[in-house]
């Protein structure tokens, strides 16, 4: 045999009984050198066995150290002349495969280990990128150390050794101290990434900075900043681009990317819009990551003019949005309660060919949810299962929360089952939005089934609002037995009552006439020491007008002591000579004080302790005055058809008043020669109301009742359940059939 490369000795094999090709791979191993360096080497020789013929071989062997097995071996590849070809046998590449793996998975004797450092790894080289988003990725190269690459050893070493001294400045610059010369960008940013702490990667950042040996870039400035972002400290990455201005280092679109986004993440969005307008006069163009994060930002400072605007400027210069940047824009809209502009988006979104996910789709649900708009919420969910889309948890909660705003319990509660089959996982909020819905609109058996799953639940038990909307429930229901007891269990689970708790029991024991225990609730709201609200105090003049003159000063009391403005003016209407002037002044003073919400209760109940003290003058008096205050402005509808008159937030009494003040509005135009439309109507609603003091039947009953007493032409609609119609010719009939005395001053 004759080799072209000098001889050698003999090495280990662990190939045996392997035919002619083990002893082929025998003889051809013995003319390796032990002593060869690592890497790959080639020469010719000339091959006869026994069993193979006479082959013209080009050997290549290469040299490799395992670095887990520390097994030195030699991986060898020969082709044979075209002459000279064996054809009767098995190719050598079939021969050798089953010995490969043998090969491969061969133990090493102590003998044949040698220094892992010294070894080349003949796998394919890795890149040194390192996803910094990715945790696994950015320590992989450091932690694993698969092959023998010596940059990769020392990079394995040098983090070992930063992770495992003390985050301090002092700790990390010994080590680093004693490195016997300065790392190369390249290997900077490689280490840089794999740092989850930023305390130690700022401190190699400022080691770096010191080091005049080392030249600084921009990217070694971004990762760092990266790395200070996720740990929220934006002082310190302002000071960084700071330094890189004053450096002469020019900052890029990913420097400015970072320290919009890490503004925003620190809750400044007004630092991100500042850096933002900064990007032009350092001559940095914005890319769409940009675009992105400024929108978000100008959205979180409540600069919504200026997001759309340069959003409206991006897409004129080319950019087309990604799915974040679609859905920075619905969540901007969804924030400033904007359906109209997150459906545009929604729908330029599609038409750009981008299809929307699951958070999307659940930022256009919630927004849905905050305007009310159930049909919009539905089409929604249904294209979103069309497009193949699962729904989650805040999906069903958005779609829950639209349908109990809506008080559409029947789908609510067809979607929970349906919730309940996709395994979605119920919570307590959750049950608190179906056990509200149900207390709204009276669905006592379906609210007892929800409470009682609650109850035999494990991680969904009922809290005070729990216990508060099942007390809601049966209080609005006058089931004051029901509610005592819940009330009762409430206290024995450790909940303490609350405002609205004790406003439900008032109203409760007030409609059934139980003045003492209106009393002793009032008590406990000021020994729990509970702030009452204007609701409550409305709770309070709603039993008022139920009470006997016995009964009546216990609650008048209760009323002074936590509203003395409102108690001076009921002493008022109590008075048998009052000035008008008066009176509107101590109106104004009650309403200026008052919510918004509870102004025409206030009032309502007011015109009611009227009649109930047979001042029917002063409740008009009242009625104009809530009109001249802006509290009853929605009453009159008028159209060139039509004219209708709403009583559906009125209590009986009141009703009567404004409907004799439609009256007079009515002959009045007739009297003035104005035109009246071919119909009226009036529109009572068809069932109770909460701001009512009389619970014993519907408005449209009374009402009702109070038109045929009347002898009007208003007639109950057959087709509009609530509503009451006369045609024009009828009405002028009777308001002319009418005495005039009754008719003009009311």
């Amino acid at each position: 045999m004759s080799v072209k490369e000098g001889q050698g000795t003999t090495g280990r094999s662990a190939l045996t009984g392997k035919g002619a090709a083990a002893e082929l791979i025998m003889s051809l191993a013995s003319t390796i050198p032990s002593t060869a360096n690592a890497g790959t080497h080639s020469y010719h020789t000339h091959y006869t066995s026994s069993s193979v013929p006479r082959s013209n071989l080009k050997l290549r062997y290469t040299c490799v150290s395992n670095p887990h097995t520390l097994k030195r071996f030699a991986v060898i590849s020969c082709s044979h002349g075209e002459k000279e070809t064996i054809s009767q046998n098995p190719s050598i590449t079939d021969q050798l495969k089953p010995l490969a793996l043998e090969f491969r998975h061969a133990k090493p004797s102590a003998t044949e280990t040698h220094d892992l450092n010294h070894g080349i790894s003949q796998s394919k080289p890795r890149s040194d990128y390192v996803n910094g988003r990715n945790h696994r990725a950015s320590v992989q190269p450091m932690e694993r150390e698969r092959g023998s690459n010596p940059q990769m050893a020392w990079l394995g070493r040098l983090k070992r050794k930063l992770d495992s001294c003390k985050p301090t400045q002092k700790a990390i610059f010994e080590v680093l101290d004693s490195l016997q010369e300065t790392p190369s960008p390249k290997t900077v940013t490689t280490t840089m990434n794999g740092f989850q702490d930023w305390k130690r990667a700022y401190c190699f950042f400022q080691w770096l900075r010191k080091n005049e040996d080392f030249q600084m870039n921009t990217v070694i400035y971004n990762v760092t900043m990266k790395i200070l972002r996720k740990g929220r400290q934006w002082g310190r990455v302002e000071e960084l681009v700071e330094d890189m201005l004053d450096q002469g280092i020019d900052p890029d679109n990913i420097t400015f990317s970072t320290v919009i986004s890490c503004a925003r993440q620190c809750n400044l969005p007004r630092k991100a819009v500042e850096w933002f307008e900064r990007m032009s006069e350092i001559g940095c163009v914005p890319n769409g990551i940009t675009y992105t994060a400024m929108v978000d930002a100008y959205s979180r400072a409540g600069q919504v003019e200026e997001a759309i605007d340069l959003y409206e400027r991006a897409r004129a210069n080319g950019w087309i949005p990604d799915i974040k940047a679609f859905s920075t824009m619905m969540k901007m809209y969804n924030l400033a309660w904007d359906f109209d502009g997150a459906l545009y988006t929604f729908q330029e979104m599609k038409a750009l060919g981008v299809k929307p996910n699951l958070v999307v789709y659940n930022t256009m649900l919630d927004t849905v949810a905050k305007v009310e708009k159930p049909r919009e919420a539905k089409q929604l969910f249904e294209e979103m299962i069309d497009v193949g889309l699962r729904p989650d948890q805040i999906t069903f909660t958005c779609l829950l929360r639209i349908y109990a705003k809506a008080k559409r319990g029947g789908d609510a509660l067809q979607l929970f089952e349906k919730m309940k089959e996709q395994e979605c996982k119920e919570d307590t909020i959750l049950y608190n939005t179906l056990l509200g819905m149900c207390a709204d609109i009276g669905l006592v058996e379906e609210a007892v089934i929800l409470f009682k799953e609650m109850c035999e639940s494990d991680s969904c038990k009922p809290d005070s609002r729990s216990y508060t909307s099942m007390i809601d429930l049966y209080a609005s229901r006058g089931q004051i037995e029901e509610a005592s007891r819940m009330f009762s269990e409430m206290m024995e689970a450790g909940f303490r009552p609350n405002l609205m708790v004790c406003t439900s029991l008032i109203q409760c024991y007030g409609r059934i006439k139980r003045f003492d225990d209106v009393v002793r609730t009032f008590n406990l709201l000021l020994d729990e020491r509970i702030s009452p609200d204007d609701k409550f105090c409305g709770s309070l003049l709603s039993v008022l007008t139920l009470c006997e003159k016995k009964e009546f000063n216990k609650i008048h009391e209760c009323i002074e002591k936590i509203n003395p403005e409102l108690s001076v003016l009921i002493k008022m209407l109590q008075e048998e000579d009052i000035i008008l002037s008066a009176l509107e002044e101590e109106l104004e003073t009650v309403l200026y004080q008052a919510s918004d919400e509870v102004r025409k209760p206030f009032c309502n109940y007011l015109i009611d302790l009227c009649y109930k003290f047979n001042s029917p003058e002063r409740a008009r008096n009242l009625f104009s005055l809530g009109t001249f205050f802006g509290v009853y402005t929605d009453l009159q509808i008028k159209s060139n058809r039509e004219w209708c008159l709403n009583l559906r937030s009125l209590s009986f009494k009141v009703a009567i008043t404004a409907f004799d003040d439609w009256i007079v509005s009515l002959s009045k135009s007739l009297k003035n020669g104005k035109e009246i439309p071919p119909l009226l109507w009036i529109h009572t609603g068809h069932g109770n109301h909460k701001g009512s003091s009389d619970q014993s039947s519907s408005l449209v009953t009374l009402f009702g009742t109070h038109l045929r007493e009347l002898d009007s032409p208003f007639e109950q609609s057959t087709e509009r359940v609530g509503w009451f119609l006369a045609t024009r010719d009828a009405a002028i009939s009777w308001l002319h059939s009418r005495n005039s005395s009754i008719v003009i001053t009311g």
